[in-house]
Formats: C-alpha cells, sequence, structure tokens
C-alpha cells in the first residue's frame, strides 16, 4: 500500500466509525427512560389541554359572554352575506390606493421637474414633523 493511499482509507473509516458511533448515540438517546418520560408527560399535557379546552368551550357556550359572542358572530356573518363587508372592504382598499396613487404621481411630478404648486398648496405650507 502507498503512503497516498493509507490516509485515504483511515480518513474513510473515521468516516464510517463516526456513522456508527452517531447512530449508536441517537439509538441509546431515543430508547432511553428520558425520553420516554417526556413523550408520557407530553401525552398527558395535551389531554389535560384537551379538558381543560372542553370545559372552557362549555362555559362559554352557557354564559351570557358565548350568547353575546354567538350573536355578534351571526350579526357579522349577515354582513357578509349581504355583502356589506365586502362594500367597506372594497372601499376602504379603493381610497388607499387613490391616496398612494396621488403621493406616488406627486414623487414623480417633484423627480422629473414638472410640480405644479396650486393656490392651495403656496397658502398652506407643509408642517414640518415635531419628532424629527
Amino acid at each position: 500500500m502507498t503512503e497516498q493511499q493509507k490516509p485515504e482509507n483511515d480518513l474513510r473509516d473515521e468516516f464510517r466509525s463516526l456513522g456508527e458511533n452517531l447512530k449508536q448515540v441517537f439509538n441509546s438517546a431515543w430508547e432511553s427512560e428520558e425520553r420516554k418520560s417526556l413523550q408520557q408527560d407530553i401525552k398527558d399535557g395535551m389531554k389535560e389541554l384537551g379538558v381543560v379546552l372542553d370545559e372552557f368551550a362549555e362555559e362559554i357556550r352557557t354564559s351570557d359572554v358565548g350568547e353575546s359572542l354567538r350573536k355578534e358572530a351571526n350579526e357579522f356573518g349577515e354582513r357578509i352575506r349581504s355583502g356589506e363587508v365586502e362594500q367597506k372592504a372594497r372601499q376602504g382598499i379603493l381610497d388607499a390606493l387613490q391616496v398612494l396613487n396621488t403621493e406616488l404621481q406627486k414623487a414623480a411630478d417633484k423627480f422629473s421637474g414638472t410640480v405644479e404648486v396650486s393656490a392651495e398648496d403656496a397658502a398652506d405650507p407643509p408642517v414640518e414633523d415635531a419628532a424629527e
């Protein structure tokens, strides 16, 4: 065997040993009592959480607060079905887009040097932000 082949084989053997050692560590950790205990604690905790949430849901269902929430949810659902919510959302988006487009046009005009100052804008100079 030449000297060049020996380090290469040693390196390969060390990686193989590393793989076997990692496999053994992971298997030992998986089979450990600590892992099994943690898994059982998580299962028990999840069951307890389910019981508490069921109790809470029942309290809400039978309480005045729950009745109020159901009534509001039904009213909101009716506004959705009637198109009121969609109309308000559409108008809000439209208003925001119009403001955005107006401001972008002003910025574009400023950069292109075609800014027109209206009599109203000239009479009311911009107010500086006090935080700046």
